[in-house]
């Protein structure tokens, strides 16, 4: 199974294919589902505007965005952002998603090798704790804290993309 994200998955779908691997790919649209679905990928993964870390522009919601996706295709749906426990999964379903996917969530359990400080960042966060900035290069969901502060100020001011990418920093994610 591969699952790609981040540009059009068109690029790599003939060799998936064609090396008989499962192909899913992250949207955030009914129009790029289609095109998934017309490329011939096995499932799309529905990603709202909740998501940790990078979004999308249309800034849609997982709730709004999976009926419409699971209304416009043929193949399996999997809801994801925002989703952290049973009833957000209920909702996915109900919504008619056929999985979830969860992402942040895991990365506070004790296995994720993610750094202690991150991790308790994430539990400690409450509902208004968290931006989205860098949209003009790609929107990025942001705890609130010194860096995600440089970065609203920076939009704010009115830096170029390059200006940003080069605030973001190459490997940041990591």
């Amino acid at each position: 199974v591969v699952v790609s994200s981040a540009g059009s998955p068109a690029a790599v779908s003939e060799r998936l294919r064609a090396a008989q691997t499962i192909h899913v790919h992250v949207v955030a649209s009914v129009r790029q589902a289609l095109k998934c679905e017309q490329l011939g990928l096995d499932a799309v993964v529905c990603e709202g505007v909740e998501a940790g870390g990078h979004n999308a522009p249309q800034g849609t919601t997982t709730m709004c965005l999976v009926p419409q996706v699971v209304d416009a295709v043929s193949v399996p749906v999997i809801a994801a952002g925002g989703i952290a426990d049973g009833r957000g999964m209920a909702a996915a379903f109900a919504l008619g998603a056929s999985a979830v996917q969860v992402g942040t969530r895991f990365a506070v359990c004790a296995e994720s090798s993610a750094h202690q400080a991150y991790q308790q960042a994430v539990i400690d966060a409450g509902d208004r704790d968290t931006v989205l900035a860098l949209s003009p290069v790609t929107p990025v969901r942001l705890i609130k804290n010194p860096f995600a502060q440089r970065a609203l100020e920076a939009e704010r001011q009115g830096a170029s993309p390059e200006e940003l990418k080069e605030l973001l920093g190459k490997g940041r994610g990591r």
